[in-house]
């Protein structure tokens, strides 16, 4: 027996649950993905056998971020979960404490790619751009050597 599917009821749905999400960014990819899934299933004849089974892989979809919600909700109510932005960068304040081993891998790591020496020990010539310092074009030769 098929079930009727209201595509408007599963979008709204989402929609719903992707507000509980913690995390902001989490919750536009939600709605994102809901509304192109969303926008594929009405450009589909109602009834058809493609209709209800996209209907039901969004239903599955709504359930699914439904655990995820109360799953992360969960692990931020017992600060398992550590806020990160991926955008910003990080400022060493007193706070940070870095053990020395970070400190030197960082540096080892700054050092190896400041060196301009390969793996052998012999130095490379830097690449430089040769925009407009390459020898004179033949054809500019020509016009001077006319004019």
């Amino acid at each position: 027996m098929t079930a009727t599917y209201n595509p408007f009821h599963l979008y709204r749905n989402i929609l719903r649950i992707a507000k509980t999400l913690p995390d902001v960014n989490r919750a536009a990819i939600v709605c994102f993905r809901a509304r192109q899934d969303t926008e594929g299933i009405l450009k589909l004849k109602i009834g058809s056998a493609e209709f209800e089974e996209r209907c039901l892989g969004l239903e599955v979809y709504a359930d699914n971020l439904e655990h995820q919600s109360q799953h992360l909700k969960q692990l931020s109510k017992q600060r398992l979960l550590i806020p990160i932005d991926l955008r910003k960068p990080h400022v060493h304040t007193a706070a940070c404490n870095h053990s020395n081993e970070e400190k030197t891998l960082r540096g080892a790591l700054r050092a190896a790619k400041s060196s301009s020496k390969d793996p052998r020990g012999e130095r490379v010539l830097e690449k430089k751009n040769r925009f407009m310092s390459g020898p004179e074009p033949s054809w500019l030769k020509k016009k001077t050597a006319v004019s």
